[in-house]
């Protein structure tokens, strides 16, 4: 961080105390969980799985030597970057026992650890269960190997939505976001109707995918995807792309289909209308 001669000097000195201070206590957290479960591999399984775009993000405008960005799985240990704590705040034991207060929602209320307890080894939202109703979930134990068995192998994925000709998404189309939900085949699934309802413990949600539209240009008829990274457990085959859209403000409904998208000359004087030709779901070697 810069500081330049506008700003007391006294205020640049805190602002950097503060950044350095709260790695610290993260460096405590982490010291603590692996002491815990025996390694920091759940604590990160734990922020991999729960938020994959967050994780896989670029952190701008640090960059590692070999010039790529340093993204969240970099920031577990403090010796990549040389340097170490010589006192830690001292960890605060992990009490074996539920939240009273989860943090997640079913059917709009408040959800218990009763309610939770079929998603403790949720492909997406397990880690985050886990860590609320330890009792329920069964991860009270210091061995790391059977905590780490409890979070479930993850795959890496690419869903990709978009059409390569005739009717497709182009960018003259307005900006909106579309929402991605991996589905276990043959699973009954209730789509949520508002943003608001999206969250960790919304079932069956992977996360969106942002596409940035009203566009000028020579290339503005060009074909375009949406692409989104998921993380999940089993094989691409035990689940199906499900799809809500909103027109990129939250706190709006989901919509079933884009109904916001205009009419232009490759549709036929129609609409795109996304339908199941329109999403790929392949692994990531």
């Amino acid at each position: 961080m810069m500081c330049s001669r506008s700003p007391p000097l006294c205020a640049c000195t805190c602002v950097r105390l503060h950044h350095c201070n709260v790695d610290r206590l993260w460096e405590a957290f982490l010291a603590g969980r692996e002491a815990a479960d025996g390694s920091r591999g759940p604590v990160e399984a734990q922020f991999r799985t729960s938020n994959p775009t967050v994780y896989n993000r670029g952190l701008a405008p640090f960059t590692q030597p070999n010039g790529f960005a340093y993204t969240s799985t970099h920031t577990f240990t403090t010796t990549a970057f040389n340097y170490v704590y010589d006192t830690l705040p001292a960890a605060q034991a992990v009490p074996c026992a539920d939240s009273t207060n989860t943090g997640f929602t079913v059917s709009g209320g408040p959800a218990t650890c009763a309610q939770l307890a079929g998603y403790c080894n949720h492909a997406t939202h397990g880690p985050g269960v886990q860590r609320v109703c330890r009792r329920t979930c069964g991860v009270c134990t210091s061995s790391a190997n059977v905590r780490e068995e409890q979070i479930a192998p993850s795959t890496e994925t690419v869903i990709t939505f978009g059409k390569g000709g005739g009717c497709k998404l182009d960018l003259t189309q307005p900006s909106f976001v579309v929402h991605f939900f991996l589905v276990p085949t043959g699973t009954a699934w209730v789509a949520p109707g508002h943003t608001d309802e999206l969250g960790p413990a919304t079932p069956y949600y992977s996360g969106d995918g942002a596409f940035f539209g009203d566009a000028k240009g020579d290339t503005m008829h060009d074909p375009i995807f949406v692409r989104h990274i998921a993380h999940f457990a089993g094989n691409i085959t035990d689940y199906e792309v499900m799809a809500l859209y909103d027109e990129g403000e939250w706190g709006g409904a989901l919509l079933p289909s884009p109904t916001f998208l205009h009419t232009t000359a490759e549709c036929g004087g129609g609409a795109p209308v996304p339908d199941a030709s329109w999403f790929s779901f392949s692994s990531i070697d």
